[in-house]
């Protein structure tokens, strides 16, 4: 039986989802060293998987698939040059980092379980540099200088969306709304 099988790295939304929880704490914490993180968004693995079955008319294909690597220590300084916010990255070992999620909440498989991604993080693990994303999201699209910015201009503007946001509450707070009228929010 002939079969396509996509190999997705991580999806860039697993750290774009928590910028505000970045930006409220002052840090991003793990335990990934300065290891390479080969993300893409949701939508660009969709539309590759799209594009690799319709293509794909032989079968027997295993494409490797992800976006260029980014590290913790640099996901932090493109959030503060983004947003003007002090984010630093906070490097722990695996097992004192499964520790603060359990503490922070999370039951302690699930712990262990996220700690041990970022140890393959650490090792290397999750980079790849395989073009197939590229190839079939029509060339370019990772491999031009242009291409790799997508990413960090997708953070950006959710860090500038947040950093509005807190500036429109703060603004609100320091003026007394006119009577009978209601912020918007």
């Amino acid at each position: 039986m002939p079969f396509t099988l996509l190999r997705n790295g991580l999806y860039t939304e697993r750290y774009t989802d928590h910028l505000r929880e970045y930006l409220e704490d002052g840090e991003i914490m793990g335990a990934a060293g300065n290891g390479g993180i080969s993300a893409a968004s949701r939508q660009d693995y969709a539309a590759a998987a799209a594009a690799a079955i319709l293509q794909d008319e032989r079968g027997d294909r295993t494409y490797e698939l992800g976006g260029p690597a980014f590290g913790l220590p640099q996901l932090a300084r493109v959030i503060c040059e983004v947003t003007g916010a002090k984010v630093t990255y906070r490097d722990l070992p695996a097992k004192e980092y499964a520790h603060e999620l359990h503490g922070a909440g999370l039951d302690e498989a699930t712990a262990r379980f996220v700690a041990a991604v970022d140890a393959s993080i650490a090792r290397g693990e999750l980079e790849t540099s395989s073009a197939d994303l590229t190839s079939l999201l029509g060339g370019g699209c990772y491999g031009s200088r242009r291409g790799r910015a997508r990413g960090t201009r997708r953070l950006a503007r959710s860090a500038a969306s947040w950093r509005s946001q807190q500036e429109r509450r703060w603004l609100r707070s320091q003026r007394p709304m006119p009577p009978g009228r209601c912020p918007k929010t």
